[in-house]
């Protein structure tokens, strides 16, 4: 079940985008005819985490909601801990019935391209038991659910209504947020998951439960971001040094994004 939806997704995505834009080398990862505007940005997302922190997240029990590039960063999440020399943590596809102990409970929610059917199906089986048995609790949406004909302010609007809501349900979990990932092409659609991921940004950015994962992306290993700019629009895009193919995780994608996710999860721990 697993690689059958890694395919279709893969397949989703790329008919959009060769149909939107000519593809390029991984090395450009931007755009034809967008303005590269790099800038130098302090960036974390090569730093750490430390062993602490990878201990407190492997000791966390944690409930991931997620598709195709959820399985890219749970892989790079196992190759960090094998390349620190500390066992991975203990994992689990579903979200009832978890073991005793640390766990990293994952499961794939919704349906690509439906942003508002994998925002239920999350809170859903929070409900369901997951909200009673885990301490922290995310979900993530897709590159494929955004395009030129998206609507990311009412997406954000009913995620910010569920996340509180669920938030006042289970006082002892942690809810964490991240941003959606991108594409090394297709700038429409970046513009509109800019969108969306500005408004996660303002919304919690300080709440020190961000996963950040469009930063992590889009930051090259040198510090710099890859930007873009489309009808007076500015957008983000991957960086084609991480990418596999337009939008899933290449090994080493994979494991800066991880990075990220874990210090958060030891954080809110």
């Amino acid at each position: 079940m697993r690689r059958r939806g890694f395919a279709v997704a893969i397949a989703s995505a790329t008919g959009v985008a060769v149909a939107a834009v000519t593809l390029l080398s991984p090395a450009q990862a931007i755009a034809p005819g967008a303005s590269l505007n790099p800038t130098v940005t302090a960036s974390a997302a090569s730093a750490g985490p430390t062993k602490g922190q990878l201990r407190k997240a492997r000791n966390s029990r944690v409930f991931f909601g997620h598709q195709s590039v959820g399985w890219n960063i749970i892989d790079g999440m196992n190759a960090l801990y094998a390349a620190r020399g500390l066992a991975a943590p203990n994992q689990f596809e579903g979200s009832a019935g978890l073991p005793a102990g640390g766990v990293f409970a994952h499961e794939g929610i919704g349906s690509n391209g439906a942003p508002n059917s994998k925002i239920n199906d999350f809170a859903g089986k929070i409900r369901a038991g997951a909200g009673d048995d885990v301490r922290v609790a995310f979900m993530k949406l897709c590159y494929v659910d955004f395009g030129p004909g998206s609507h990311p302010k009412s997406v954000f609007k009913k995620y910010r209504r569920t996340i509180k809501a669920l938030s006042s349900e289970y006082p002892g979990v942690a809810f964490l947020h991240v941003t959606a990932p991108l594409t090394t092409n297709d700038p429409a659609s970046n513009v509109v998951r800019q969108k969306y991921n500005a408004l996660i940004r303002r919304a919690y950015a300080g709440t020190g439960r961000l996963f950040d994962l469009a930063k992590v992306e889009s930051t090259r290993p040198n510090g710099t971001r890859v930007v873009g700019h489309r009808g007076g629009k500015r957008y983000f895009a991957l960086y084609g040094g991480y990418a596999s193919d337009e939008g899933h995780l290449n090994a080493a994608g994979s494991r800066r994004a991880s990075r990220a996710m874990l210090r958060v999860i030891a954080t809110a721990t």
